[in-house]
């Protein structure tokens, strides 16, 4: 096969034969920092999966469609949707052609970007058959860990105020919770809480590789959740399961690297998540409904009079100083 900066080129546009073939997608979704990076180390660890870094192409697709088609002149007058669809779906293949080749066939390939959960009409267009795993987080957990990276490697996509994380959780959980009614059948989506994955990681990953159609040994969950715990991925900053991505300078075969700070706490209880009093009413009073509706305890529905102002001119303050800022 033809190489190229030595890598192989892709086979789509050879007409070769390769290791995506007879592969089927699952799409692992959930609001960032869910717990999604963590369930999909567990997953890529069994040989039937294999994975790669965050892609976000189905992001830049939509975008890109969005650019076509609101124009009457151009690409729009050429291609039709059909046509752009199946155009994503080599274009894809060939995106993740350029990992590493796996040691093992696979069976699926596990495609893990948060914000592909906004965008799973498209996704299944292109891959009719896809699978969804969709991850919910205690929304006041996720709320403080975007704040918590706001400040560091996060700064350029977290929302760095509380509202804002607040309404970024329910949206994105909202789309996804959405997927059920778009899968060609309810048993390609699968929902899981990461708090029950955390108190029993076993026993809900037992489920979840029943559910996908993997058979696995007690031995072998146990030593998958070994290889893959929090404390161990705090000292390392890898999850051997998860390849590099292809550009990043590393070597064929070398693991992705995390950057610091990317682990937090992780706390499971809502009075451990590190919200200031103010930031705790604020994502109650803009996500509240939501998570009343998927069981979590503690959430205040109702707010006395200064609480309401507070979380109204905190809003407002905050747009007021935007625009009185000097534009540079």
């Amino acid at each position: 096969m033809e190489k190229k900066d030595g890598r192989e080129q892709s086979p789509f546009l050879l007409k070769e034969e390769s290791w995506l073939n007879g592969v089927d997608y699952v799409f692992l979704v959930g609001a960032p920092r869910s717990g999604t990076t963590w369930l999909q180390a567990l997953l890529s660890s069994f040989p039937e999966v294999y994975t790669g870094l965050e892609t976000h192409f189905f992001e830049v697709a939509a975008s890109l469609r969005k650019t076509i088609w609101n124009r009457q002149v151009g690409v729009s007058q050429y291609w039709n949707e059909e046509h752009y669809h199946r155009l994503l779906e080599l274009l894809f293949k060939d995106l993740i052609f350029q990992l590493p080749k796996p040691q093992v066939q696979p069976k699926y390939f596990l495609e893990k970007t948060p914000g592909h959960c906004d965008h799973a009409e498209m996704i299944l267009k292109v891959f009719p058959r896809a699978k969804f795993i969709h991850i919910i987080r205690d929304g006041r957990a996720v709320s403080a860990s975007m704040l918590r990276v706001s400040k560091s490697w996060g700064r350029y996509w977290a929302p760095s105020t509380a509202d804002e994380a607040a309404r970024r959780w329910k949206r994105n959980v909202d789309n996804g919770l959405a997927i059920r009614d778009l899968v060609q059948s309810p048993d390609h989506y699968y929902q899981i809480k990461y708090e029950d994955l955390r108190g029993d990681t076993g026993g809900e990953l037992k489920k979840m590789l029943k559910w996908v159609g993997i058979r696995a040994t007690t031995k072998d969950v146990e030593r998958v959740i070994a290889e893959n715990s929090l404390d161990k991925f705090k000292k390392t900053s890898q999850y051997e399961s998860i390849p590099a991505w292809p550009n990043s300078g590393k070597k064929s075969g070398e693991r992705s690297g995390f950057p610091e700070g990317f682990a937090g706490p992780a706390p499971v209880k809502p009075g451990e998540v590190g919200l200031t009093y103010v930031q705790r009413l604020q994502v109650d009073y803009y996500a509240g409904d939501l998570l009343v509706e998927l069981g979590y305890p503690g959430v205040r529905r109702r707010f006395r009079p200064w609480e309401l102002a507070t979380i109204i001119g905190v809003r407002w303050l905050r747009k007021i100083a935007v625009f009185l800022k000097p534009k540079s």
